[in-house]
């Protein structure tokens, strides 16, 4: 697998007229601004050396903020005289199209591949909003982001199967039980769907945890429990991965989200709407969409960008389909790109955001 081209770290073969001169070598002085690997910053399609040449192909699985990474071999272009040459050096512990980085909303890295990285050398994935109009599955306990298991939908009637929620899960964590991210808003974050620890989330997962799935509680709480998680200490990591391999402990996280995030969601669009996506006569890519924007924007926001998806679409609710709700979900998601709800965020995260959003419309409506 061929590792990843940092800025500052490595360079490309050497300006080649006609075969690269290693005496030529220079390093690469542009990339990501906030996706790194070894503490560098990566580089992407586009991205310089600091004398000139642009990285010009990449992988065609692995993007960060939008754009195809780099990796040792892809090929440089050229400049003035010298033809075009190519990356000869790369991350020796962090690899491209195979695996999983703990990525972010700052990276999406996780477009049909992924990168492999430990969570220490990575970007990671936290809250999934930049604390802007709308919190989701990163807000704090007591907040209208999150809602308790007793809140939740008494009947969640066609909403019980087991992959609901796979279209989120693609895009926090490519669908890995036992990932674990770290950024600066929700600090460490872990699980599926990212569950962040410094807005609080973890500690409700942990009481959760306590009613339905006592027995993970347990291991949890003897490797340190939040603290620990908070704290992000090996001995919690390690038990945290350890039981991810334990298919119930990723429904564990599945139910979590659905009893604290989705349910709730439900409901409440539901008694703004009269639209109810779990009466059996709704495809799953619709509710799919829900569950992504309840655990993004939490229930009281998935209800806020439901009511104004179905705004955008000029029907009512009797007349509006599936497909249109699902196109005007993403759309509104990703409005004035991304600025609507990720304005506080920087152009690189927005057009990400928007990138995700676009891939993730697309999956919804194939299920729908």
């Amino acid at each position: 697998m061929p590792g990843l081209v940092r800025q500052g770290s490595d360079s490309h073969a050497g300006h080649a007229s006609p075969t690269p001169n290693p005496f030529h070598k220079t390093s690469y002085g542009s990339g990501s601004p906030n996706v790194f690997t070894n503490t560098k910053s990566n580089i992407r399609v586009g991205d310089s050396t600091t004398c000139g040449d642009p990285a010009t192909s990449g992988s065609s699985t692995v993007f960060i903020n939008g754009i195809a990474v780099h990796r040792k071999g892809d090929s440089t272009g050229g400049h003035g005289s010298w033809v075009p040459n190519s990356a000869a050096s790369g991350s020796t512990n962090v690899f491209a199209d195979e695996g999983f980085i703990p990525g972010s909303i700052e990276s999406f890295a996780v477009a049909g591949g992924a990168l492999s990285v430990p969570v220490e050398d990575g970007v990671s994935l936290g809250p999934s909003v930049d604390g802007g109009e709308l919190s989701g599955a990163a807000s704090p306990a007591g907040v209208e982001g999150t809602e308790s298991e007793e809140n939740s939908v008494a009947d969640v009637g066609d909403c019980n199967r087991r992959d609901l929620g796979k279209i989120s899960e693609k895009y926090e964590s490519n669908g890995k039980p036992g990932a674990i991210g770290q950024d600066r808003t929700g600090g460490f974050s872990y699980g599926s769907y990212q569950i962040a620890t410094k807005t609080g989330t973890f500690d409700n997962y942990m009481s959760f945890l306590n009613k339905r799935y006592p027995e993970y509680h347990t291991e949890l709480v003897n490797a340190g429990g939040a603290s620990g998680a908070t704290s992000g200490t090996d001995e919690f990591k390690s038990k945290f991965k350890e039981l991810a391999n334990q298919e119930d402990f990723a429904f564990s996280q599945h139910d979590f989200i659905q009893a604290t995030h989705h349910d709730p969601a439900v409901r409440k669009i539901k008694a703004s709407t009269g639209i109810d996506i779990c009466d059996g006569t709704h495809c799953n890519g619709l509710q799919d969409a829900v569950w992504s924007t309840s655990v993004q924007h939490g229930p009281g926001g998935a209800r806020k960008i439901f009511d104004r998806a179905l705004a955008r679409t000029g029907k009512s609710a009797t007349e509006v389909t599936d497909r249109e709700l699902i196109i005007a979900i993403y759309d509104e998601r990703a409005d004035n790109n991304g600025t609507k709800y990720f304005g506080r965020s920087t152009p690189g995260v927005r057009k990400s955001v928007v990138n995700r959003f676009n891939q993730e419309k697309q999956d919804a409506l194939n299920i729908c």
